[in-house]
């Protein structure tokens, strides 16, 4: 951690209440994550991300706590091989039954992408930010394959399924150690973004919302029959100059979605390419719906 971050992490720390254990320590754990260097996707921006470690600590009143009980020593759980950091916003404490926020980041990339949402998310819910299970360059990545429009489709299409029941299983267990309230909620970015359109697809039973940011399907995965049963609600965003996964690949995925009876659309950002923080306020608000419609639901 360099002296600026240090310095925030000072700053923050003293406005902090004693006793407890607040948005710094969750901080320091996503900094960790990030350190020696956030790796980025192509057209992600480094100076952007490293931004947030040294302005956002500051520049809003602490809420979301880093659930450290049980945890290893960095402040992760690992449930099924799936390692992730752990937060409860809102006020909420560890043990409260609340609903679950899952986030996931894109490829060579790590947690900390998703700071600023967690640490202004308005909801009680408990979010898990789970680390890729690859390592990809200076961070980590979900498979192998590359996204729809930059490697052949046929690898996403052996690729995705298989790692989206390996996560799917994780979430389950995840969800069955704590009080949860309702379906899962679901984020994500880029390649994160792919596998949450994926577990929508292939595990529709288990969310009851999905916001994916710059992320698409082939449509040989989208080939598939309507799900009987209940559907999570599919709102996906992406940029309109997104030139690593095009938007015309998204606005062809949310289309098959909505042929498959679910309800979905999607928000074009104008001017803005294969970045996350653009939208990160409308992805927050798109969870902060699902939380509030999984404690609503019967």
């Amino acid at each position: 951690m360099g002296a600026a971050d240090r310095a925030a992490v000072a700053v923050a720390a003293s406005a902090v209440h004693p006793g407890e254990v607040r948005l710094v320590a969750a901080y320091l754990a996503l900094l960790a994550s990030a350190l020696p260097a956030v790796g980025c996707e192509p057209g992600t921006s480094r100076q952007d991300s490293g931004r947030f470690a040294t302005t956002t600590l500051t520049s809003a009143p602490v809420e979301a706590v880093l659930s450290v009980r049980g945890a290893a020593a960095d402040g992760t759980y690992t449930v099924n091989g799936l390692r992730y950091f752990e937060f409860v916003s809102g006020g909420a404490h560890e043990e409260d039954a609340l609903p679950m926020i899952v986030l996931l980041h894109g490829m060579a990339n790590r947690p900390r992408l998703f700071a600023p949402l967690v640490s202004h998310f308005p909801e009680r819910a408990r979010l898990v930010v789970p680390f890729g299970y690859l390592p990809s360059g200076q961070g980590f990545a979900w498979l192998e394959a590359r996204t729809a429009t930059l490697g052949p489709g046929a690898q996403l299409d052996a690729a995705l399924p298989k790692v989206v029941d390996q996560v799917a299983s994780a979430l389950t267990a995840i969800r069955g150690m704590r009080h949860t309230v309702g379906k899962i909620a679901l984020g994500g970015f880029s390649q994160g973004a792919e596998l949450s359109y994926g577990l929508a697809l292939m595990h529709p039973e288990m969310f009851v919302r999905v916001c994916p940011m710059s992320g698409a399907l082939t449509a040989e995965l989208l080939k598939r029959p309507r799900p009987e049963g209940a559907t999570p609600e599919v709102h996906g965003f992406h940029g309109a100059d997104d030139s690593v996964i095009r938007t015309a690949a998204g606005q062809l995925t949310i289309g098959g979605f909505a042929r498959l009876g679910y309800v979905a659309d999607m928000k074009v950002f104008p001017g803005v390419g294969h970045e996350f923080q653009p939208a990160s306020d409308e992805v927050s608000a798109c969870l902060s719906a699902g939380a509030r419609a999984a404690v609503a639901a019967p």
